[in-house]
């Protein structure tokens, strides 16, 4: 054998996922969705709101938290909300059964 070594290319580095902050939208977002999933409506609907007022343009936000506002009953806010999702994305089918569901409340 030639006497040389065979070169090995160093080991892959695996690179640590970005863990999103305290208080980011993604956060807030998962920890309402857990809120609404428990059925607490009212703390949902505040870590919704929070997100939005951070990054308003998650059409899935603004579905749950027009769904969080229908399950209080406050059905002109739902409706905000089912109407804001279709205006960021025309067609979107959750925030058109949203909309349809308020009309049987």
């Amino acid at each position: 054998m030639g006497g040389s070594t065979p070169t090995h290319a160093p080991p892959a580095v695996a690179r640590p996922q970005a863990v999103p902050e305290r208080g980011s939208p993604e956060v807030l977002r998962r920890d309402g969705s857990r809120r609404l999933l428990a059925g607490n409506y009212v703390e949902a609907v505040q870590l919704y709101e929070r997100a939005l007022a951070i990054d308003g343009s998650d059409v899935a936000t603004w579905n749950n938290l027009g769904f969080a506002y229908r399950q209080q009953r406050d059905l002109p806010n739902a409706e905000r909300c089912y109407r804001t999702a279709l205006r960021l994305e025309p067609g979107n089918q959750k925030a058109l059964k949203g909309l349809n569901s308020l009309k049987r409340a």
